[in-house]
């Protein structure tokens, strides 16, 4: 579909090198298989260390449970379990960023889910929901 929006390769590259939203795609072993410069710039990594690690390492511990069951529903549906979804990926430096997922389509055909989300400010505090 993005290929009918933008009429060459650059222009695409452009949308995702600049857009502030974090685009990804993940394949069936948790791995990234495409991924926005804004991960990289969130977790500050390289484009190599975020393609080489599962990302169920990079979430937060008290979010695993809860940020793996929203996957699997979402794996199994297509959808997020609710409509915005919160949880804590690991940075390089050892912190954590609060990542707010916001849409997104499993392709089973592909073997990939896509993905959009952002980064919330560092005081964010989120309230105490369950998936």
């Amino acid at each position: 579909m993005i290929d009918k929006v933008y009429k060459d390769k650059e222009d695409r590259r452009q949308f995702f090198t600049h857009n502030q939203i974090m685009f990804a795609a993940v394949n069936k072993e948790n791995k990234f298989v495409f991924f926005s410069d804004s991960w990289l710039k969130c977790l500050k990594l390289k484009p190599e260390e975020l393609r080489d690690i599962n990302f169920t390492l990079l979430i937060h511990p008290d979010d695993l449970e809860r940020s793996l069951d929203a996957y699997d529903f979402y794996k199994e549906t297509g959808k997020f379990a609710i409509k915005m979804f919160h949880n804590r990926y690991r940075r390089s430096d050892g912190t954590y960023a609060s990542i707010q997922w916001f849409g997104g389509e499993h392709d089973e055909e592909l073997e990939l889910s896509l993905t959009s989300a952002f980064e919330l400010p560092a005081d964010y505090e989120p309230f105490n929901w369950r998936v």
